[in-house]
């Protein structure tokens, strides 16, 4: 994420100046919700094995749906 946000207003910001400004509100946003605000609403950080498991669970769901995968895919 940090290098994202280096690369947005380093690169893409002598171009566009309102962008830079998105992802940095963006990023505050994400980090104004997921620290003080969750801590004071008590509520309990998922695991990170769990946080894990999510992008495996859409990839299973996909082998489900469609069917065999191709070499590349597999």
């Amino acid at each position: 994420m940090v290098v994202s946000v280096m690369f947005f207003f380093f690169y893409l910001g002598k171009e566009e100046k309102t962008l830079p400004l998105l992802v940095l509100a963006a990023v505050c946003f994400a980090w104004m919700f997921k620290s003080p605000i969750l801590s004071a609403l008590n509520v309990a950080q998922p695991d990170f094995v769990e946080s894990l498991s999510i992008p495996i669970q859409q990839i299973s769901r996909v082998i489900v749906e469609s069917g065999e995968l191709t070499k590349d895919e597999y």
